[in-house]
This record gives structure tokens, C-alpha cells and sequence, in this order.
């Protein structure tokens, strides 16, 4: 399925991961589809590549299902955290989830242990990691459904501009 793509720049490497922070959409009550649809769709893909390694920060959405689906493929992710003290906010329902990721990955990088003083630093500190992912990386994917917000579609775009590395864009929208 994805022939081109291997042949284009081969298997084995290091990827970095962004995904869309509106999954699974519940506006439209199509979370079970959305999600599955995701699984069928992004599974393939990263079968295929056959990632050495995948560099990560899931925020809440499609970034945090993705570390079970690393898990489950035998896959070493490491999770790129911002700051410490970034994955305290999350929402309860997603807090077990993370947890298990955070576990279940061979590492964690926490950028830095100064926990941001305004909106302005955390931002910065985002960024930050965002770099950190794109430069560690020979791959980058990025992942999206029919409703990314403005700074998942921003970001995508920032990244398909990126002229040193692949970049897979993918919808796994319904």
C-alpha cells in the first residue's frame, strides 16, 4: 500500500509524530468510528515505515491513542514533555491513558524542570519541543481528522514547508 513512500525514503528510520488535538470528534458522536478509522488507516503506515524509534509529545487527542498503537507494534517511542509539570493538566478521562504511555515508553524528555511563569513561556516551551521532535528526526508524520483546529492545520502546513526531511501528511477522516 505504501510502496512509493518506502521506496522514496526507506524503512528503519526515526520518525516524529504530531497529531490532531480534535480526536476523536465527539461534536459529531463519531468517537468509536473516528477512532478505529484512525487505527485502520495510520496502522498501515507505520508498519510499513518500520520506525527505529518515534519521537512524540501527546497532548490530548490522537498523539496520546498513538502510544498504545506504538506499544502494541513493538515500537520505542520516546515522549517529548515540555516542561515538567505539562501532563498534570490533562482531563481525567485521559489521565490512565497517559500514565500507561508514559510507562510504556523508553523514555520521557523533559525539556525543562522550570514549570512556565505565563501563557507566553508555556508556549515557547511548546515550541521548543516541537523543534526538538522535528530535528531528531528523519521522518515527520502528521495526522489529522475533518475538523483540525487552526493550529494543527498552521503546524501541518509549517511542516510540509520543511525542505531537509519527509513529511507524510495523513487524514484519517470518515
Amino acid at each position: 500500500m505504501y510502496k512509493d513512500i518506502i521506496s522514496m525514503i526507506g524503512t528503519g528510520k526515526i520518525i516524529g509524530f504530531f497529531g490532531d488535538s480534535n480526536f476523536p470528534n465527539s461534536v459529531q458522536g463519531k468517537t468509536l468510528k473516528d477512532r478505529g478509522e484512525a487505527i485502520k488507516r495510520i496502522k498501515p503506515l507505520i508498519s510499513a515505515l518500520k520506525p527505529s524509534k518515534v519521537y512524540i509529545c501527546p497532548e490530548t487527542g490522537l498523539s496520546t491513542s498513538m502510544l498504545a498503537l506504538f506499544a502494541s507494534l513493538g515500537i520505542p517511542y520516546s515522549v517529548v514533555n515540555p516542561y515538567q509539570g505539562y501532563f498534570d493538566n490533562i482531563p481525567q478521562k485521559h489521565k490512565l491513558q497517559m500514565f500507561l504511555g508514559l510507562e510504556n515508553s523508553s523514555s520521557v524528555i523533559t525539556m525543562t524542570d522550570k514549570i512556565p511563569s505565563s501563557i507566553h513561556y508555556e508556549q515557547k516551551l511548546v515550541l521548543e519541543s516541537q523543534k526538538f521532535i522535528i530535528n531528531n528526526s528523519d521522518i515527520i508524520i502528521s495526522a489529522f481528522g475533518n475538523n483540525p483546529n487552526k493550529k494543527f492545520k498552521n503546524k501541518t502546513q509549517e511542516l510540509l514547508d520543511l525542505e531537509d526531511k519527509p513529511v507524510i501528511a495523513i487524514s484519517y477522516a470518515t
